[in-house]
């Protein structure tokens, strides 16, 4: 067991720094390039290059930094349930949205702002942020990191620290960091019930999608559930409510694949097809 335990910690070792390795050398060149480009096909040439370049070192890694002969590889397939699963999940990203709220709304306004700034609006920012970021991180941060973990570590834990490298990746924006490790949660569950990254990246859109569309309409100064309900009482049942959803969700999805083996459902999918 301690040996999969430092095999587990090497790997994410491993992807962090091939991730700020890409990020460095896409500095470099996105700077190169800064004076060539507009605003809008900076950013996104800012936000891709690290995954595209860190996203097949980290498979290489996983596939042969260990002596080679890995059965590592990119779950992408579709079953009938998983738009079930995208619907449920949806439902429930908003649910947990709704629990996390007032810590969010506790936060300083200029992490909002500086949000707002970073993401920016228009065709380039919708890209970016609702096509571009759900594709490339789903692949780095569940497809690679989790499914490492996973395959070491029982599922709870595979969940939990993938989500916390996912939330660290959005610092210094706190309100950020916290929405996007809640969410990296329920998608890591997700992605172990569906074995496919498909439902995560649909998921991740959904919820990139709505709060690009929650900027461009009230700015920083988004309207909370709770003035949105306009009464106290509606709003405790809707809180409430919410956050039992979130914590039967979580127990049951935990339950589901606590006791599975990553490697059993690999096989299992591979009989299936």
């Amino acid at each position: 067991m301690e040996s999969k335990h430092r095999s587990a910690w090497a790997d994410l070792g491993v992807l962090a720094a091939i991730l700020l390795g890409a990020a460095l050398a896409s500095g470099a060149i996105a700077m190169a390039a800064s004076s060539r480009l507009d605003k809008g096909p900076l950013m996104l040439l800012t936000y891709m290059l690290p995954f595209l370049l860190a996203i097949p070192g980290g498979i290489l890694w996983l596939r042969y930094g260990n002596g080679g002969g890995s059965t590592f590889r990119l779950h992408l397939g579709v079953r009938w349930f998983d738009a079930l699963l995208i619907l449920a999940a949806t439902l429930l990203v908003n649910a947990a949205g709704i629990v996390i709220e007032p810590l969010l709304s506790a936060m300083p306004a200029h992490y909002l702002e500086k949000l707002n700034e970073m993401i920016g609006s228009g065709g380039w920012a919708i890209v970016t942020t609702v096509v571009a970021a759900p594709i490339l991180e789903e692949i780095f941060f569940r497809g690679l990191v989790l499914e490492s973990l996973a395959r070491r570590w029982n599922a709870r834990w595979a969940v939990l620290g993938s989500a916390a490298v996912f939330g660290l990746m959005h610092l210094p924006i706190l309100p950020q960091m916290v929405n996007a490790f809640v969410m990296a949660i329920v998608m890591g569950y997700i992605y172990l019930i569906s074995r496919s990254l498909i439902p995560v990246i649909v998921i991740h859109a959904i919820n990139n999608g709505l709060a690009y569309i929650a900027l461009e309409l009230w700015g920083t100064q988004n309207t909370d559930t709770r003035e949105w309900i306009g009464n106290d009482t509606l709003y405790s049942i809707v809180y409430a409510a919410s956050a039992v959803v979130l914590v039967a969700s979580l127990i049951v999805m935990d339950a589901k694949v606590r006791t599975k083996k990553v490697e059993n459902t690999l096989n299992e999918k591979t009989a299936d097809e």
